[in-house]
């Protein structure tokens, strides 16, 4: 019963938490920007707390836990990092923007509970199909990935800044996706740790590229999904020639993609 309430409470709280962060932000005077994006750090901390107690209450959590324990509070906070973030960047007063967004972000909120719910009940039961919950964890995080990304890159902070939260971002967010390769958990950690520093080192370089923020969020998107599939057949120990070749050519193509697509040019 207790996790049920906390499982359809959470996304709840989640909208609850963004309409009230949109109807600050239009006041600009009440809520500036750094204090709104300390706020929505916090208040997304809450809602990944939630998460992370929701999954806890899972019957098989006890025997997969040394696996998935502090990660799964990662993609509902980012989630609503991002909504969050947005709300006080943009403070949109369109109707439709204002009140999707706060929306959008709780729906994700309660998609990844979902998710991460089936993918311990899919640990548990070697016998149920897996693709289900690893797609849709697979996709949300992304979402979060791209979302964060270009937010920071909007921004437009010095290096020192930007290139910081997005190697936080990258690395913690590295965790959702590496956690079901099989691998050591000292050994997850530390490849998430050098994708983040390797996006860091990519926005470091790109904020001397002057383009449109989808344009830089949609590469460094690039380069982390080349790096995070890459690692997970290392940690798998699957990686092959052909492999890392179709990985480089995704990269290549979807590179080449970004810079030919006439709306994204500056």
């Amino acid at each position: 019963m207790v996790r049920q309430v906390v499982g359809w409470g959470t996304p709840v709280l989640a909208l609850i938490v963004l309409f009230v962060l949109q109807y600050a932000a239009q006041r600009e005077d009440v809520l500036g920007f750094w204090v709104g994006a300390g706020l929505v750090m916090v208040l997304g901390l809450g809602i990944g707390a939630a998460a992370e107690y929701h999954a806890r209450l899972h019957p098989a959590f006890i025997r997969l836990g040394e696996r998935l324990r502090y990660t799964l509070w990662i993609l509902p906070a980012l989630l609503v990092w991002a909504a969050g973030l947005a709300l006080v960047l943009w403070r949109p007063d369109d109707l439709f923007l204002a009140r999707g967004l706060p929306l959008f972000g709780a729906l994700l909120v309660g998609l990844a509970i979902f998710a991460q719910d089936r993918e311990i009940a899919v640990a548990d039961d070697a016998g149920e199909p897996s693709s289900l919950p690893k797609q849709l964890l697979s996709l949300l995080t992304y979402l979060a990935a791209f979302g964060l990304f270009t937010l920071v890159y909007q921004i437009k902070e010095r290096s020192l800044i930007s290139a910081t939260t997005t190697a936080f971002v990258a690395a913690v967010l590295s965790l959702v996706l590496l956690r079901g390769a099989g691998a050591a958990r000292e050994r997850t950690l530390l490849y998430a740790v050098l994708i983040g520093v390797a996006l860091g080192e990519v926005t470091w370089a790109l904020n001397y590229w002057v383009v449109r923020e989808l344009v830089g969020g949609a590469v460094l998107l690039l380069i982390y999904y080349v790096l995070v599939g890459l690692i997970e057949i290392v940690l798998r120990g699957e990686l092959s020639r052909r492999l890392l070749a179709e990985y480089l050519g995704v990269g290549i193509v979807g590179f080449l993609f970004i810079l030919s697509t006439a709306p994204w040019r500056p």
